[in-house]
């Protein structure tokens, strides 16, 4: 991933061993979502989906009919922030949750550690993916 004059980026996260992937779309364009996306899910539209997300304070995570998920942010977050952690972190628990759902594994008590395992899997992948943003790889 090398940086380049865009504010953010977006990079996709394969979740072996589960079907899916995750895109993670951070500080990019709707266009450049739209651009991605697109490819697989031609009727999808970034302008509509978060035409209400207007500030650092909102994220979203979306799963398509065919497993994958997206993860938006309008901006990279600082991993240094306190807020933009927890919004990550918030937007990450969607992330497990739908990823766990669609699997077939509810959240009960005999899988909270399975929720655990993979909320801090991602977690520290999407961590790594912003500092290699971040030191521009």
């Amino acid at each position: 991933m090398k940086k380049n004059k865009q504010k953010g980026f977006g990079a996709t996260l394969e979740l072996s061993p589960f079907p899916f992937d995750l895109y993670v779309a951070l500080g990019i364009s709707y266009d450049e979502i739209n651009n991605y996306i697109q490819k697989s899910i031609p009727e999808f539209n970034a302008h509509e989906e978060f035409k209400d997300i207007n500030s650092r304070h909102h994220g979203r995570t979306l799963q398509f009919s065919d497993g994958q998920l997206l993860l938006y942010l309008p901006f990279v977050p600082d991993v240094n922030d306190p807020s933009d952690i927890a919004l990550l972190e918030h937007e990450l628990w969607h992330v497990t949750h739908m990823l766990l759902d669609r699997v077939s594994t509810p959240l009960v008590e005999a899988t909270w550690e399975v929720y655990a395992y993979v909320l801090q899997y991602v977690t520290v992948e999407v961590l790594h993916m912003i500092k290699e943003y971040k030191n521009g790889k």
